[in-house]
């Protein structure tokens, strides 16, 4: 059977917009020339920055879905970790560095929290100050209205763009964090987004982390960081905090 022209060969050129296509198939019994069936159905393809958390079909959240959001291969991602270990030496705990963005490697001269926290700081920091990304507010919503898809920026144009709301801003250092091999998740509360970073490998215990918090990162606060935007959470605590209704914490992991 010969199909002309080739199944799907139209090229699409901009995923920035939704756009709808037109597929015609004919099915055609080229022996004596006998159209066997034709049909014609309209294809509506969402564009790249179009999340929609909830599938109608199967009638559950995919909330996996925004594992596509995370970009740690690209250039940009490397060269905003490269920033943020320049960045190191600007602060420190009594005295005591963190020597390098290296994830979960431990330092002689720093708790195993000390050094996830201070990487933590330092990309949103870095975010701040070297990028100049600002956090604009706009609600984030996982509605279930299957006509509803919220866009996305990727962290790229967040960096690009200098800024993002709540879930865009997550995202962002979710992908640096993944980079680094550090464990986090996405967490959902109505109306909006933050970030979760276990403290170190399968200690059950997460930084909870308020990632518009950009204002304070730039200018070095660490009293408001430490005790309202970077705050540590026990296995206990982080279990209690997870069953606050409406909240969902999603593990963002491309190991799989």
């Amino acid at each position: 059977m010969d199909i002309d022209p080739a199944w799907l060969t139209f090229y699409l050129s901009d995923f920035s917009s939704s756009q709808s296509f037109q597929l015609s198939l004919t099915i055609e019994n080229l022996d004596i020339n006998e159209i066997i069936t034709s049909d014609s159905v309209t294809i509506n393809v969402n564009s790249i920055y179009d999340l929609d958390l909830y599938s109608s079909t199967e009638n559950r959240y995919k909330y996996e879905t925004m594992e596509e959001w995370l970009t740690p291969e690209w250039q940009c991602i490397e060269d905003w970790i490269r920033l943020s270990n320049d960045c190191l030496d600007e602060f420190s705990w009594d005295g005591e560095n963190l020597y390098s963005m290296k994830g979960y490697q431990e330092q002689d001269n720093l708790s195993k929290s000390q050094v996830t926290y201070g990487q933590i700081y330092a990309l949103m920091h870095t975010l701040a100050d070297d990028y100049g990304v600002e956090y604009v507010s706009a609600t984030f919503s996982a509605s279930s209205d299957e006509e509803h898809y919220q866009r996305i920026k990727y962290p790229s144009d967040v960096l690009s763009s200098k800024s993002g709301n709540c879930i865009e801003l997550s995202l962002a250092l979710a992908t640096a964090l993944q980079a680094l091999d550090m464990n986090n998740a996405i967490v959902l509360s109505p109306g909006h987004a933050q970030l979760a970073v276990e403290t170190w490998e399968d200690s059950g215990n997460y930084f909870l982390v308020e990632s518009t918090a950009l204002t304070a990162a730039k200018n070095f606060d660490h009293t408001a960081i430490n005790s309202i935007y970077i705050v540590y959470l026990d296995h206990e605590e982080w279990e209690t905090f997870l069953s606050e209704e409406g909240t969902t914490a999603i593990l963002m992991d491309l190991t799989d």
